[in-house]
């Protein structure tokens, strides 16, 4: 404090606070953003790697600098516990450096996500779907970036999964929608969670969905 750092980072993030406080307002809700800012090399607009070292670098002055005591300011950045949810967050808070408060950032980012608004061949939940249905096509809320996908087990597990989902999927021309191949036996129930892998061309993940059903006789 009153001395230069000599990483890269914090005088390119000064040079650039308000535009990569934007930025990672935007970004900090989504693990897979974490190469972007901190120990990777994910591609990100400003060109520079680890800009997350800034924005705590960032946090730490300004707690600083409102500080009374600053004695007691160093001993508890110091002494943080980065386990407790509650002191963290009090110490953000604090720290006053987010253009508004962690609630409503959540709040705004959960807002923008994109989402799961179809299924083509059947409606979730239902009872009697085809076992001779061969793919399974679902429809987003707007484009997606036609590259990052992730499918999961549901509760019910590896059981419930369909078999040969592997070799042939495929998007469609505007990224709008994405088909899984799907190998069904009659009178069983299956899960597929389409995960928060999927996201955006600037990188907002898909709301996971859990697609729900069972299919009738042969």
């Amino acid at each position: 404090l009153g001395v230069a750092s000599s990483n890269p980072q914090i005088e390119f993030g000064k040079a650039n606070a308000k535009r990569i406080k934007e930025v990672f307002e935007q970004e900090m809700f989504y693990p897979n953003n974490l190469y972007k800012w901190l120990d990777g090399n994910a591609p990100n607009e400003f060109g520079m790697r680890d800009l997350g070292y800034y924005v705590g670098y960032q946090i730490c002055e300004n707690y600083y600098n409102q500080a009374q005591n600053k004695a007691e300011a160093i001993k508890t950045m110091i002494e943080l516990d980065y386990a407790n949810e509650a002191e963290v967050e009090d110490f953000i808070k604090k720290a006053n450096y987010f253009s508004a408060p962690l609630e409503e950032l959540y709040e705004a980012f959960e807002n923008k996500r994109p989402t799961v608004t179809a299924i083509k061949q059947f409606k979730n939940h239902s009872q009697d779907v085809s076992p001779k249905l061969k793919e399974i096509t679902i429809s987003f809320s707007e484009p997606l970036n036609g590259l990052n996908t992730g499918v999961d087990f549901g509760d019910l597990g590896q059981d419930a999964f369909p078999k040969g989902t592997i070799e042939g999927r495929y998007w469609s021309a505007d990224n709008k929608s994405w088909t899984l191949p799907v190998a069904l036996e009659p009178n069983k129930e299956y899960q597929i969670l389409i995960s928060n892998n999927f996201r955006t061309t600037n990188s907002l993940p898909l709301k996971a969905y859990l697609i729900t059903f069972k299919t009738g006789n042969e």
